[in-house]
This record gives C-alpha cells, sequence and structure tokens, in this order.
C-alpha cells in the first residue's frame, strides 16, 4: 500500500472543518481561504486518497462484529 500524502490528507481535513464551520463560526481569513483552496486543488489531482480507501475496503475488509 503507498504511503498516504500529507497534501491529501490537509485537503480532506480543510475541506471537513470548511464545510462544518459554514455559516456556523467565524469565517476565513482570506489567505487562509486560499492556501485551504490550494490544498484542495492539489488534493482532487492525486488519487492516494482513494486508493488507500480501496485498499481497505478491498485487502483488509470489514471488522469483525462487536469490535
Amino acid at each position: 500500500m503507498k504511503p498516504v500524502s500529507l497534501s491529501a490528507v490537509a485537503g480532506v481535513l480543510l475541506t471537513t472543518a470548511a464545510i462544518a464551520a459554514d455559516g456556523a463560526g467565524p469565517a476565513f481569513a482570506p489567505e487562509q481561504a486560499r492556501a485551504a483552496n490550494a490544498l484542495i486543488d492539489r488534493a482532487l489531482k492525486d488519487d492516494v486518497a482513494w486508493t488507500f480507501v480501496e485498499g481497505l475496503t478491498t485487502e483488509i475488509g470489514p471488522r469483525l462484529a462487536g469490535s
């Protein structure tokens, strides 16, 4: 399995934070929004996250019941 790139993880985290904060908290500063969008764009061009999830579901499989 390939290692997960930091940009992919950061993009997912920033996207999740942006969705959760939509209207519920303070807005991002313009430079923070630009940085977040750059990370999101970079993560969307890379298929590492998809490959990681695919490996978890096809190679490892589901967790045992009750675990």
